[in-house]
């Protein structure tokens, strides 16, 4: 492991505001950002790292469920779909950044063939959402 932020770490840093602001906005839910090993702890050979060194995609993030240390991953379930409608406002500002600052200028190593990944996410998520 290394606590040395990766060569792309300005964009992933930039695109994680971008995601906390709008998440924000949804509910006032207040998030960290920043590297996992500086605001968690120090892991190796996560997937995280797996997607951004094997698959190359630029925008590997770690995301943790809103509770502040009462539940756990197990949220009651009047916070889920907050926490949804949280995550969607998230990854749509983010999905937005990579558009606008990124796939328009070519910045990222291989954005356009990871859009497609993050995009059938975010209908995983959205289906679940509804039901």
């Amino acid at each position: 492991y290394t606590t040395t932020p990766p060569p792309h770490f300005k964009l992933q840093d930039d695109g994680s505001i971008q995601a906390i602001n709008a998440l924000r906005t949804v509910h006032g839910t207040q998030y960290q950002h920043g590297s996992i090993a500086q605001i968690i702890y120090v892991a190796s050979g996560s997937s995280i790292d797996w997607t951004y060194g094997a698959l190359n995609i630029t925008f590997s993030y770690g995301v943790e469920l809103r509770d502040t240390g009462t539940f756990g991953f197990l949220l009651p379930a009047d916070q889920i779909i907050p926490t949804g409608e949280e995550t969607l406002a998230a990854l749509s500002a983010l999905l937005r950044y990579i558009e606008n600052h990124v796939y328009a200028s070519g910045g990222a190593r291989t954005v356009a063939p990871c859009l497609h990944r993050v995009g059938l996410f975010i209908f995983s998520l959205i289906l679940v959402i509804v039901r």
